[in-house]
């Protein structure tokens, strides 16, 4: 990904994938996190399923090279935008 925004807490890149068959695994994952976002109000367990897939199989590594410890991200088409945080987000009381 070329990086082509940096807001204070928002990252969003431009994705040129160095390895297209590589991506083109992932990306129904992501069509689906998406189609499911926009339904989070109502059923958010869908949306939170659908989120768990990608992070099963997806890493976010930090400039220094580190893994990010927790991080939300979103690709739409060519386009990307992600969250990180240095710490695991909390989690609610009713997640194991």
């Amino acid at each position: 990904m070329t990086a082509w925004s940096r807001r204070r807490s928002t990252r969003s890149a431009r994705c040129t994938s160095g390895s297209p068959l590589i991506f083109a695994e992932v990306r129904p994952l992501f069509e689906e996190e998406l189609r499911r976002l926009e339904h989070l109000d109502e059923k958010p367990e869908r949306w939170e399923t659908a989120y768990r897939r990608i992070r099963e199989i997806v890493r976010l590594v930090a400039p220094d090279g580190r893994p990010v410890p927790e991080f939300l991200v979103h690709i739409e088409g060519e386009d990307a935008w992600w969250r990180w945080g240095d710490e695991p987000f909390p989690q609610r009381e009713d997640e194991p």
